[in-house]
């Protein structure tokens, strides 16, 4: 279904998620720490994602319901989508921190 953007997306947050936590390392020391267990979280997201995907093509190709796949299913893409949106809280959270912590470097340099 979507396995080419799995392979994209997660690599991508894992990525942006541990970069981050090193560029705001200053602002809270556990900053990096954090970011390394979000970044693998994120690599987890897209496992999931083809767990989600295995599941609804059994049920599609079998044109039968069956609720143990679909309860995997279902499972594996609520905590998918919960990991997803805390790395994505993560980036945006440290996007405002970053902007917050440049306009006061700069308005520093400025009145000096």
């Amino acid at each position: 279904m979507d396995t080419w953007f799995i392979c994209c997306y997660a690599p991508l947050l894992c990525l942006l998620c541990w970069c981050a936590g090193d560029a705001w390392g200053h602002l809270w020391p556990g900053a990096p720490a954090f970011a390394r267990w979000l970044a693998a979280a994120q690599l987890l997201a897209g496992v999931l994602d083809l767990v989600e995907n295995h599941g609804l093509r059994q049920i599609v190709v079998t044109n039968t319901i069956q609720t143990g796949t679909l309860m995997i299913a279902g499972a594996a893409s609520r905590l998918k989508w919960a990991i997803v949106l805390l790395g994505m809280c993560w980036l945006v959270i440290g996007l405002v921190l970053a902007v917050i912590h440049r306009a006061r470097t700069n308005r520093g340099r400025a009145s000096a």
